[in-house]
Order: structure tokens, then C-alpha cells, then sequence
């Protein structure tokens, strides 16, 4: 059977993947360990320079998760825009599919890049039927081309400030004390991260941190997450910052 991204809900719609297309892809190619190696290579080098990109945008990157945390579409849109801007090291490199497929054999090449095609079809013209349900105008095929890279390089990021803060899971007690919980709020969590502790045995892996890191940020109010974001990222916040209005 040929590989394919194009999975569908019990409604019809595009099951959209938990990783960028690109390397939802490669993980349905048949690679040699060679292969797979120069990919894996490829996929740790640009997700190095984009966690240097997070940490040096911390607070965007605050904004962003306050948004998605709010809903607010439009908002993370325009945030997403602003961070696309600051790029540059990784657009140096080229495009992700560029350079996976530079990375494989020459004759998965062909298959990489049709099950990303196939992909692309299908997400432009889900969004055509979700535009047509609501009564809006479908999205051109430039428009639908520039919002799945919107999507995916929020996802990357979604990704990288989740890599690199759940690694901090272990400095729990320290970063706790910086967030000025209410008494009832700090018991619930601690109450969380002891029963976390005993259902990883002590050996939690580094997806099991991560998700203990998303689960405490999504308690926590807007200055509560933007502090332990910054502890977490290296980014201390500096006393003299100025309060932002309705803050």
C-alpha cells in the first residue's frame, strides 16, 4: 500500500499530522540506517538553530502561547508573521523539503516529495470545503500555501519551547517558588507533579517532561506563564520591565 499523510475523521475532514509534513513524510519512507542518519542530521541541526531563535525571542514567543491559550486567532497570525521574519539563519539553509531531500537516496526522492504534494492537495481543498461550509470565499491555492506554512512553523515553535522547558522539569522546586502561586493552585500542582513522579518511576522520558511542562502552563495566568517561560528558556525576567497595559 503507498504511504500517504491523508488521513480523514469520521467527518470527512483532513486529519492534519503532529509534526511538520516534511518530516511526517520521511517517517514513511523505508530508509537504510546511513539514510536515516543524514536526515535525523538534518532535522537536528535546524531545530538547534530554531531553539536559538526561541530563547532570543522569548517574550514573542510568550505572546504567542497567549494567544493560542485565548483562541485568538488573528492574533497568532500576526505573531506568527513577525516571528517568520526572524528566519533568517534557517532560510540561509533553504526549504526543510529541500533539504530532506538532498539527504535520502535519489530514488525515494520521488516518493518524498509526491506524498507531500498529494498532502498539500488535500489540506487546500479541505480548507475550500471548510471555506464553502461557512459561506466564505476558499482560499486561493497561494493563500492555502501560506497559511499550512504558517501552521507549521507554529507547530515548530510549539515544538522547540516545549523541548527545551521540559528539560527543566527537574529545577520544579526552584521555578515553583518564582510564580507566586495561590496556596491552592501550588497544592494541586504539587499534588500533580508527585503523581506524575510516581507513574514515571522516577525515569521520566523526555516526552513525559514535556507534557508535564504544557500541563502546568495551561493553570497558570498570563504573567505566571510569561515568568516560568523565561526561567525555563534562561530568560529570567528583569525587574525593571515595564508592566504592558491591562496588566
Amino acid at each position: 500500500m503507498r504511504p500517504t499523510l491523508v488521513q480523514r475523521d469520521f467527518n470527512g475532514r483532513l486529519t492534519k499530522p503532529q509534526l511538520p509534513p516534511e518530516e511526517a513524510a520521511l517517517a514513511l519512507l523505508t530508509l537504510d540506517p546511513e539514510a536515516r542518519a543524514r536526515a535525523d542530521g538534518v532535522l537536528a541541526s535546524r531545530a538547534a538553530i530554531l531553539d536559538r531563535i526561541v530563547r532570543e525571542n522569548v517574550e514573542l514567543i510568550i505572546q504567542l502561547y497567549n494567544a493560542g491559550q485565548a483562541g485568538d486567532r488573528p492574533e497568532q497570525l500576526r505573531l506568527l508573521g513577525q516571528f517568520a521574519a526572524k528566519l533568517e539563519p534557517l532560510q540561509a539553509r533553504g526549504s526543510l523539503e529541500t533539504e530532506l531531500a538532498a539527504a535520502i537516496p535519489a530514488d525515494q526522492t520521488p516518493l518524498f516529495r509526491s506524498i507531500l504534494e498529494e498532502y498539500r492537495t488535500a489540506l487546500t481543498e479541505d480548507l475550500a470545503l471548510q471555506a464553502r461550509s461557512t459561506g466564505q470565499r476558499p482560499p486561493r491555492p497561494r493563500a492555502a500555501a501560506a497559511r499550512l506554512a504558517l501552521a507549521t512553523l507554529g507547530l515548530e515553535i510549539k515544538r522547540s519551547y516545549e523541548r527545551q522547558i521540559g528539560g527543566k522539569a527537574a529545577e520544579f522546586e526552584r521555578l515553583l517558588a518564582r510564580l507566586s502561586l495561590s496556596p491552592e493552585l501550588e497544592a494541586r500542582i504539587r499534588t500533580q507533579v508527585t503523581d506524575w513522579a510516581q507513574k514515571t518511576k522516577g525515569n521520566p522520558t523526555e516526552a513525559d517532561k514535556r507534557a508535564l511542562f504544557v500541563s502546568l502552563l495551561s493553570q497558570l495566568n498570563a504573567e505566571q506563564r510569561r515568568t516560568l517561560i523565561r526561567e525555563a528558556l534562561g530568560q529570567p525576567e528583569s525587574a525593571e520591565r515595564p508592566a504592558k497595559r491591562g496588566e
